[in-house]
Parts: structure tokens; sequence; C-alpha cells
């Protein structure tokens, strides 16, 4: 479920969403058409940690290649996760927390 998003003065992008058991299975989540522009391709996707977690794909309203990203952080229903995209250098930051109000991880 998205809870929130929006555009830094940098450019960046952010997405807050609540994970499902369907976007944590699935590795996919919805992006709101008032970023259709502003995001779309492959991106870098790096943990908060700097580890590598991969790409994730964004087009069409979604963003998918997530759930390597869910099972290497142990993901459940009901966390949350805040993804950072940077277009300009094609690179996405993931922080996790565990349910509302845990602390980031990732």
């Amino acid at each position: 479920m998205l809870l929130g998003y929006g555009r830094e003065a940098d450019g960046r992008v952010w997405l807050r969403y609540r994970l499902s058991r369907a976007a944590i299975v699935g590795g996919i989540v919805s992006v709101p058409a008032a970023l259709k522009d502003a995001l779309r391709g492959d991106y870098r996707l790096v943990g908060v940690d700097g580890r590598p977690a991969g790409t994730v794909r964004v087009d069409n309203g979604l963003a998918w290649r997530l759930a390597p990203l869910f099972r290497r952080l142990g993901s459940r229903v009901d966390d949350e996760l805040r993804l950072e995209f940077d277009p300009e250098a094609g690179s996405a930051v993931a922080v996790t927390s565990d349910g509302p109000g845990g602390g980031a991880a990732g």
C-alpha cells in the first residue's frame, strides 16, 4: 500500500509503502500516475547499508524486481519500505523498517 510520495528540490523522488504479502512475494509495488514521467526505466538498487540489491525497473505505474531485496531483508507483512530514486544517476536506495514506526534497516 502506497503511504506517500514526493519530489525533492534536487530531483530525487521518494515513495513510501506498507508492504503486503502480495508485494513481498511478487516483488512489485505501484507507482503513482503523478510520477509516470519522472520515473521510468532501470535503476541500480542498493540498501541503506550501500550493498547492491539488484535492479528495480519502473514502467506503466509499477516498480518490480524487488523480491530479491525483500528476501535478503526478511521483509514481513506491514514492514515499511521507502524507495529513494535519483533519476539522473539511475540509482535507487531502499530503506526498510519493521512495521509502523520501526527502525531503518536494509
